[in-house]
């Protein structure tokens, strides 16, 4: 992999041992330390091998992937770590529309700092200009450039980002208004068919808040985490769906990263058959925190820890952390293909499965039209994804599959009518712009199933 990166043979010992020292081996780590190096200048070729130049000898090499990242970022041309560090606080992806607003550069100059940022690999572009977005080609990049930001710049970086998602909000033609987010989707879904749920998350005292308390509640869910009176505001997301389904996300995470321990309702938690844990929480250390302490309570009072890996990013910046979760810390896991792919890092959804065999007590992959497969004890089921005339909007599909597998598991159902109801959820879900369900799913499972079934 080194000749490979280097473009180059043979290479020296002297280098291929310093990459293999400081990397371990780890290819996404092995790969940003040779571009630096190349960027410091520091490889040279010699009587036809590529080897250390003697600079080398005479300056600090970074030695962890988070200095090597910033060796990089501050290498680039004046301006490119300023934009790179007002998308990592917009999110994994960011479109172009919103970054310019947050940035406040004209156009040109935009522009060509993001043409360095993608000559450097550091972001890659989705779609065409203007309607592109951009991505951290890895989610660990963006995270040590967040965290390079000084807090006061931060604070004002966050604020820019909730003006800009406003004024972008002004811009749009008609659209369809739905509270969301991926936990309350689910807990909605389990309320829809009869269960009951409650839901913990953070708001701001602000216009969206108070609708989004009232819609959850109104769907049957108890919400009484209290609404945060100063910072940020309340999260939201834009989303541009086009005609065959494919959408563009514009996330602002807001007052939901403000999540901690001390608003986690021990009674409720404890009370709960299980605790639906979502791994976006783990992001942030004080939400970390607030996870932690929930999966404690839920064990200390002998109820179920349930965990969805929530987005292949998200495992891919986590993943040490999430084995180790899933692996003894978990009880029901819920991640779509490429998510269990990307946690253990499989070549194929089979090895995956097979990796996370005897993991936790139960599994739950889903596949979108291929369905979804349940591990546990050994079995293996297989049920198939449920028939939609027209796929409209596929925004909460896996969490409306959650909510109908948890409201099952709870009912004390078998693993395959879980999965049965939660497929006629996503199903539903996806019909239709809008991570809520339109219809009574309680009425529509009881008459795809049978009604004995629900």
């Amino acid at each position: 992999m080194i000749t490979h990166l280097l473009g180059k043979e043979p290479v020296a010992e002297n280098l291929a041992d310093l990459i293999l020292e400081k990397t371990e081996g780890v290819p996404f780590f092995l790969e940003e330390f040779v571009k630096s190096l190349e960027d410091l200048h520091l490889i040279e070729q010699d009587d036809g091998r590529v080897g250390l130049s003697a600079e080398a000898t005479r300056i600090t090499i970074p030695s962890t992937i988070q200095d090597v990242l910033l060796a990089r970022v501050d290498g680039l041309p004046e301006g490119a770590k300023e934009v790179l560090q007002a998308g990592s606080v917009i999110e994994r992806e960011f479109p172009h529309a919103l970054l310019e607003r947050v940035t406040g550069l004209p156009e040109r100059d935009l522009l060509s700092r993001l043409s360095a940022l993608k000559d450097a690999e550091l972001l890659y572009e989705r779609g065409v200009y203007p309607q592109s977005s951009y991505i951290f080609k890895h989610a660990l990049t963006r995270g040590v450039l967040y965290d390079s930001i000084l807090t006061q710049r931060r604070r004002e970086l966050h604020e820019a980002v909730g003006t800009a998602a406003e004024a972008l909000y002004a811009d749009m033609g008609p659209g369809v208004e739905v509270s969301g987010g991926s936990a309350a989707n689910t807990m909605a879904g389990l309320a829809a068919l009869g269960g009951q749920a409650a839901f913990i998350g953070k708001v701001r005292n602000d216009q969206l808040g108070g609708i989004f308390r009232h819609d959850i509640r109104a769907a049957g869910v108890s919400f009484d985490t209290p609404a945060a009176t100063e910072g940020e505001p309340t999260a939201r997301c834009l989303i541009f769906i086009t005609p065959d389904a494919q959408r563009t996300m514009g996330t602002y995470l807001g007052a939901a990263v403000d999540l901690g321990p001390e608003d986690i309702e021990e009674e409720l938690v404890a009370a709960a058959k299980v605790t639906y844990l979502e791994g976006y929480l783990w992001d942030r250390p004080r939400a970390k925190e607030a996870f932690v302490r929930a999966a404690e309570i839920a064990h200390g009072a002998g109820r179920k820890v349930a965990l969805s890996l929530s987005d292949p990013f998200c495992v891919e910046r986590h993943r040490v952390e999430f084995r180790d979760l899933v692996d003894g810390h978990v009880d029901l896991v819920f991640a779509n293909e490429h998510e269990i792919e990307s946690l253990y890092e499989a070549s194929s959804f089979d090895d995956a499965l097979q990796a996370v065999r005897g993991c936790c007590e139960i599994a739950v992959l889903t596949r979108s039209e291929k369905g979804v497969v349940v591990l546990c004890d050994g079995e293996v089921h297989v049920v198939d994804a449920e028939p939609v005339d027209k796929v409209v909007d596929t925004t909460g599909a896996g969490d409306l599959f959650a909510g109908g597998f948890l409201y099952g598991y709870t009912r004390g159902k078998g693993l395959y009518d879980c999965a049965h109801i939660g497929a006629i959820a996503a199903a539903e879900v996806i019909s239709h712009f809008g991570a809520r369900p339109e219809v009574p799913l309680a009425d529509l499972v009881a008459g795809r199933m049978g009604r004995g079934g629900a």
